[in-house]
């Protein structure tokens, strides 16, 4: 496990891409009560608890997006 984090310093690293992606499976699993696959914290994850509004399924899957992006840029930079 990860060390726990407050909700802030999640947020800031996942913004910042400063949490290494093969450490994402120690603050989110996927939520066994949703129809669809969907991610939510673990409740051991964070000291603290995370704003009602905040959805982090759609947080991680912004910064996958954002990361495919960066690699495709690289990529196409080192084509040309």
């Amino acid at each position: 496990m990860a060390k726990r984090l407050s909700f802030a310093e999640f947020r800031d690293g996942i913004e910042k891409h400063l949490i290494p992606l093969d450490l994402l499976g120690d603050y989110v699993e996927f939520d066994p009560d949703s129809p669809v696959p969907r991610l939510i914290f673990r409740s051991d994850a964070l000291f603290d608890n995370p704003p009602e509004d905040y959805d982090v399924d759609s947080a991680i899957y912004q910064l996958l997006q954002e990361l495919e992006e960066e690699c495709d840029t690289h990529f196409r930079h080192r084509l040309s």
